[in-house]
């Protein structure tokens, strides 16, 4: 048994190590010679440990540089990612280690050089890497990819990994001797800079996925809104042709082929909406289009001159996301396919509510992503798209199910725009509106 205990206490150390570094590299793309190589990199790193010809606190910096070269020999990622793992790895084993002894020298120090020892160092260490794994595991299936985007961030973590690890290593002996509650305190300052090393990288990776997500939102935006200048000519073209030709009817006959052009045209005529948005208008229109092959009604109540305040793109993209989502709702329904889109006003603030009929049952997970039994797929950025929208003109969003009705309400603080925008006005001056 003290065999065993001596073994414990003497290869502890590589093994946490390596463990606490595989926690973060396991959820990673890695080359196919990776597990072999970590298998051997622990053998060499027990072996010397067994020997250590260096002081412990130089056998720490060859052991961060060995695993900053397995990192950079297994894992599909940069210079400044392998390093990030590998401080983190220290950090985190540290912790543990920071963890275990603190409590036992503190509360129990009778069992500091005893087997009891491990007996509380073994189920801590479990349980703090066990959150730490399961965190990581999230962020990888959320698809977070992990990237350095501020040098300075890992300069900071490292310095404060750095530091920890040699104030450790020089006070702990000393101060044991001295008092406990210097002890105590010097440990808790450890246990905090290792915490602060974790937090630092795992924000900037944060910060990352962030700015990824709005960079592809302002992508979805900027395509919305080309595609809604897009929409708007052909709206009026279509306007403007039809209105010739009814011209034409009156000035003079027509033959059979031009009959059935302006029939053609009379039914996208009866497509276009006029609701007191032009750009509400065109989206809708573009939108019927495709609800009429998909044999969907497409029903508007309400106001749209509510919406005059908001950006042309925005109001396209908002509407046009919550009506794409109502269409997919409907593919399974045979009966009542229709969609109704409502804009009124409630107190002193605007209510936009899109709701239709759907067989799937609704799930949302914390992020607000919404996903449907049928699939498990999601929506992804067009729901963050809308709550993006909504939270920029001070909004809230509410998506429910109820009574097999998926209603989708956003709510938001009345800007009325007193006048209605200028091709409104000309287009009442000309009549066009009935």
């Amino acid at each position: 048994m003290d065999l065993f205990i001596a073994i414990l206490f003497n290869y502890e150390y590589p093994f946490t190590l390596f463990l606490a570094f595989l926690i973060f590299v396991i959820p990673l793309e890695k080359r196919k010679i990776a597990y072999p190589l970590y298998f051997l990199g622990w053998a060499l790193s027990e072996t010397y440990w067994h020997f250590r010809p260096l002081e412990d606190i130089f056998s720490y910096l060859l052991f961060f540089a060995f695993l900053l070269v397995l990192a950079l020999l297994t894992l599909k990622n940069g210079f400044f990612e392998s390093l990030a793992f590998v401080t983190m790895a220290f950090a985190l084993q540290h912790l543990d280690y920071k963890l275990a002894i603190s409590l036992a020298e503190v509360f129990w120090p009778q069992i500091v050089d005893t087997g009891l020892y491990f007996a509380l160092y073994i189920p801590l260490f479990l349980v703090v890497n066990a959150i730490v794994f399961g965190y990581v595991l999230h962020k990888k299936r959320k698809g977070l990819s992990f990237k350095v985007n501020s040098i300075l961030a890992l300069a900071l973590s490292l310095v404060v990994m750095g530091s920890t690890i040699v104030i450790s290593y020089y006070t702990q002996e000393p101060l044991l001797t001295a008092s406990k509650a210097v002890f105590g305190l010097v440990s808790l300052l450890s246990i905090f800079l290792c915490l602060s090393s974790l937090v630092i990288l795992f924000i900037n990776s944060r910060t990352l996925a962030l700015e990824q997500d709005n960079r592809a939102l302002e992508m979805l935006l900027e395509k919305d809104r080309q595609k809604y200048e897009f929409a708007k000519i052909t709206a009026e073209n279509i306007n403007i042709h039809y209105h010739d030709l009814k011209q034409q009817i009156r000035k003079q006959g027509i033959d059979q082929g031009e009959i059935q052009e302006i029939q053609e045209q009379g039914k996208r005529q009866e497509s276009l909406f006029y609701t007191g948005s032009r750009p509400l208008d065109v989206l809708l229109f573009e939108k019927n289009l495709i609800c009429q092959k998909k044999k969907i009604e497409l029903l508007f109540l309400g106001d749209g001159s509510l919406v005059l305040a908001m950006k042309p793109n925005h109001v396209y993209s908002l509407f046009g996301n919550l009506i794409d989502n109502a269409i997919e709702g409907l593919q399974d329904v045979k009966e009542e396919r229709k969609i109704r889109v409502e804009v009124r006003k409630v107190k002193e603030s605007v209510l936009v509510l899109v709701e239709n009929r759907t067989l799937h049952e609704l799930k949302t997970d914390r992020s607000g992503t919404i996903k449907t039994t049928k699939t498990e797929g999601n929506h992804g950025y067009g729901i963050k798209s809308i709550r993006n929208i909504a939270a920029y003109y001070d909004g809230e969003t509410l998506f429910s199910l109820e009574n097999g009705y998926f209603r989708a309400k956003i709510l938001f603080p009345c800007r009325r725009t007193q006048d209605l925008s200028a091709t409104y006005r000309e287009m009442l001056t000309d009549g066009l509106l009935h």
